[in-house]
């Protein structure tokens, strides 16, 4: 019998899901969580078309100039894209937070699993960075768990963490005086490690911070370079600015692939994929006040729906010199058109990724049906090698001890290595899938063949 898709998703059924889409899997849930690890971080074939190795030279530059304002040497910077050429995977999850945080710490050992199995040294790591400070009560980028208790990471109330977002600015922002020595103040070891200078953005302000804890947590083993939607802001004025480039002469050309991607999109509306790519903004964030307005694209301009104001023209020219302001920021679909699709990179995500993520793949390529470049592209993305997969909140782990975390012989991650359980079984409850209703409802659509692996919009997955 179907079941209703209001109703409580079991582990079993969301795994049934997951398999009917992506079969493969079916090969690693039984098998230790190191194998699994391995093959999502094997290295990725060449892209194969002058489109996609013109991408990928802009995103090696940008990732390049991302690791020296990080305080790589310029030779660990070229290290990092010489390896990450070869191993074209990048982890989007989580959200900006914390290292600390156990959503983020047993992500970011999942893929020093996999990149240690493949003998890669070199990790990048994309982290959303448009989210709210809190995205629920007490929970969110902006608070950090400690022994139970939640802590505001920088000392604000949660009236001033509501309406802000990691990329809004504040005055001399910083981390409070002992805040992680709270965990445990008879732990000697629970010592303050996080940056004392004042930043513009929380944004900043985090990625100093995992800086800072990584080589005390992870090691030196890995080089570890974490990029938010201000490198991206970057990545789309390296591309806007080359009148030669596939971005810019095919988005922000004459309009008509922008406009015909976003129909693509509205079209999903109106079938059993529908809540999968949805329409939040087109294209990109408008910063205004420091509040994130979503736009929406109207005979060649970018309005604020709110409003019904223009803010500006949708062309290459004007959206840079917004970008380089930072009054604009790349969506999700716009900063992995960038980071992945062009340049063919495996992305690993959380629960919706390996929904969404095949969708946006085909409807760019529906949207460029007729052209030339879409059909290399097309041949090209349906050659990919997995190009996407589920890797963020592959561990469900026990609360994080700081004192653990910051063994200097990282006991904490062999022991986390060595435990070879099955990835059904490290998985834990998977909640973030169960207690989905889009998830429930795609069950039941799997289940009574309203969806099946061989639909046109799973072409690309």
């Amino acid at each position: 019998m179907s079941r209703h898709p209001t109703d409580v998703l079991d582990k079993r059924a969301v795994l049934r899901a997951m398999v009917a889409l992506y079969p493969w899997l079916d090969n690693y849930l039984e098998e230790p969580l190191d194998k699994y690890a391995k093959r999502l971080f094997r290295p990725v074939l060449a892209t194969g078309s002058d489109i996609r190795e013109a991408a990928l030279e802009k995103l090696l530059r940008c990732l390049n100039v991302s690791a020296i304002k990080a305080g790589h040497t310029s030779r660990s910077a070229a290290a990092i894209c010489d390896e990450f050429e070869t191993h074209r995977v990048l982890q989007t999850g989580p959200h900006l937070m914390l290292i600390l945080d156990p959503e983020a710490y047993y992500t970011h050992a999942f893929s020093l699993l996999g990149l240690r199995e493949n003998g890669v040294a070199t990790y990048v790591s994309y982290a959303v960075s448009t989210v709210k400070l809190e995205e629920r009560a007490r929970k969110g980028p902006g608070w950090l768990t400690i022994t139970g208790r939640p802590v505001s990471l920088f000392g604000l109330s949660r009236n001033q963490m509501v309406p802000h977002s990691l990329l809004s600015r504040f005055d001399d922002l910083s981390f409070p005086s002992g805040l992680l020595n709270k965990e445990d103040r008879r732990n000697s070891t629970a010592r303050d490690v996080l940056p004392r200078e004042t930043f513009e953005l929380p944004s900043q302000a985090l990625k100093a911070a995992n800086r800072a804890l990584w080589p005390k947590i992870f090691g030196q083993r890995f080089s570890f370079l974490q990029i938010d939607d201000e490198d991206i802001a970057d990545l789309c004025i390296e591309h806007l600015r080359d009148a030669r480039s596939w971005l810019s002469t095919m988005l922000f050309g004459d309009g008509r692939l922008a406009g015909a991607l976003l129909l693509e999109i509205d079209a999903l509306e109106g079938g059993p994929w529908h809540g999968l790519l949805t329409r939040s903004t087109d294209y990109f964030w408008h910063y205004h006040d420091n509040k994130r307005l979503p736009l929406r694209l109207v005979d060649g301009r970018l309005v604020d729906p709110s409003t019904g104001m223009a803010a500006m023209r949708f062309s290459a020219d004007a959206i840079a010199d917004a970008l380089a302001k930072r009054t604009l920021i790349p969506n999700l679909f716009l900063m992995f058109i960038m980071t992945a699709i062009l340049p063919g990179v495996r992305v690993l995500g959380g629960s919706r990724h390996p929904l969404y993520y095949p969708l946006m793949r085909y409807v760019l390529c529906r949207a460029l049906r007729g052209t030339e470049s879409g059909e290399v592209l097309q041949r090209q993305l349906a050659a990919d090698d997995l190009p996407c997969a589920w890797g963020h909140r592959v561990i469900e782990g026990r609360e994080l001890r700081l004192a653990e975390l910051l063994d200097d012989d990282h006991s904490w991650l062999s022991s986390l290595w060595a435990d070879r359980q099955p990835l059904s079984n490290v998985s834990g409850g998977m909640m973030s899938f169960t207690t989905d209703k889009r998830w429930g409802e795609l069950s039941s659509q799997i289940e009574s063949k309203m969806i099946v692996r061989s639909d046109p919009q799973w072409a690309y997955a």
